[in-house]
């Protein structure tokens, strides 16, 4: 039991095992929804405050990709951060990064269209 937990352990602590192990949380049946929920939450907190607070949206993304606290979301964050550098915009780099829910999509949307992204993830 000890070999395992040690085992167990340290491969978590890879960059490899922590994304694993987050994508895997996301995937747990009833859990695995409130975990994204959450997620989803503290992402939509944190880059309304970044774009209210007048912080450029790939800075914002990058900030937010760190505290999402989730190596998967994390990841995906800063793919939508590089889309959005290459010329895309957030709704399409944001659908194409697969992370959000229909009603998230849809707030992103209406957001980008009337230019109140902040206001409306807040």
């Amino acid at each position: 039991i000890m070999v395992c937990f040690f085992i167990t352990s340290h491969y978590l602590d890879t960059t490899q095992g922590r994304y694993k192990w987050d994508k895997l949380k996301l995937q747990i049946p009833l859990v695995g929804t409130i975990i994204e929920r959450s997620l989803l939450g503290r992402f939509a907190r944190s880059f309304s405050m970044m774009l209210r607070a007048g912080v450029p949206l790939t800075t914002a993304l990058n900030l937010v990709s760190d505290a999402v606290s989730n190596a998967y979301m994390s990841a995906a964050v800063i793919d939508m951060r590089e889309r959005i550098e290459k010329g895309e915009n957030l709704s399409r780099a944001a659908l194409a990064s697969g992370l959000f829910t229909p009603l998230v999509m849809q707030i992103i949307n209406v957001g980008e269209e009337t230019g109140r992204v902040d206001e409306l993830l807040k």
